[in-house]
């Protein structure tokens, strides 16, 4: 599990706007998901990075997580990212 920290008082941007970085990083991890299960975890991992860094999030998850994010893309294991508020 990965956890990612906002502000309490961004808290509706995320809830409401879709265009959101956590959203856009979601709509990205099931694509991947959809693309790559069963696929090795070092082809994985870097097109979650490319994901998280284009949803301004690359520095939300340790090199640790990725590889955990993968591990669950390839198995087709399901994986929760924990969003705390601040």
């Amino acid at each position: 599990m990965s956890t990612i920290t906002i502000e309490g008082k961004r808290l509706h941007r995320l809830l409401q706007d879709n265009s959101h970085p956590h959203e856009t990083f979601q709509r990205a991890y099931e694509k991947i998901s959809d693309s790559h299960r069963g696929c090795p975890e070092a082809e994985i991992v870097p097109r979650l990075r490319q994901a998280a860094d284009a949803a301004r999030l690359g520095s939300c998850f340790s090199t640790a997580e990725f590889r955990d994010q993968a591990a669950a893309i390839s198995s087709g294991s399901p994986y929760r990212i924990c969003i705390v508020v601040t």
